[in-house]
């Protein structure tokens, strides 16, 4: 029932436009050890990707632990060499890194002398995304939120996580336990 709410809400978005200018390139996918459903979106700068990803019912990606870094990683970096926008960032404050969504997870995974904030052309690094490029470490660097793409640079794909209400995982929960319960009743082949 939530996929096919995700979906409508997907394709409501599609229909009307957005104009964030991140496009969906897949999903929703769901991590099977968290439930939670993925979309990976076209290239954009970070600011485009958080905002098509609050269109899209999410934002970008929190990661909680190594297991879900790597299973990013995995399934959306490493096919096509991605670098991958997460929510991670340092927007309000320099120095201060915290997730879009507001969770306090503490997990980091920086790539060596990361964070630097040494952006290409004076620009700060304020966002934070995970190197696929030519990296097998699925290690982490700040970035400008807008950056200029220059030369062979490629400007990250956008993680978009949504994470299921807890009244929908109640209201399915509750369906398929009185669905059971049914079952029980009746029988297998509809009698009682």
């Amino acid at each position: 029932m939530f996929r096919a709410i995700l979906l409508l809400t997907v394709a409501v978005a599609l229909l009307l436009g957005s104009s964030s200018n991140a496009t969906i390139l897949d999903g929703p996918i769901v991590n099977p050890a968290n439930g939670h459903q993925y979309i990976l979106l076209g290239q954009a700068s970070w600011t485009a990707s958080e905002a098509e990803a609050v269109t899209l019912g999410g934002h970008l990606a929190t990661v909680n632990d190594a297991a879900e870094d790597l299973w990013l990683y995995q399934t959306f970096a490493v096919p096509e060499e991605r670098n991958l926008w997460i929510g991670l960032n340092d927007n309000a404050v320099e120095g201060t890194f915290v997730w879009v969504d507001g969770d306090l997870s503490p997990y980091r995974h920086w790539d060596s002398a990361e964070p630097n904030n040494h952006g290409l052309n004076g620009r700060d690094e304020d966002a934070v995304h995970i190197i696929g490029a030519g990296n097998s470490s699925q290690m982490w660097n700040d970035l400008s939120r807008n950056p200029d793409p220059i030369g062979t640079y490629q400007l990250p794909h956008g993680i978009v996580e949504i994470v299921p209400e807890p009244s929908t995982a109640l209201l399915l929960a509750s369906g398929l336990a009185t669905l059971a319960v049914r079952r029980r009743q009746v029988g297998p082949r509809g009698t009682l």
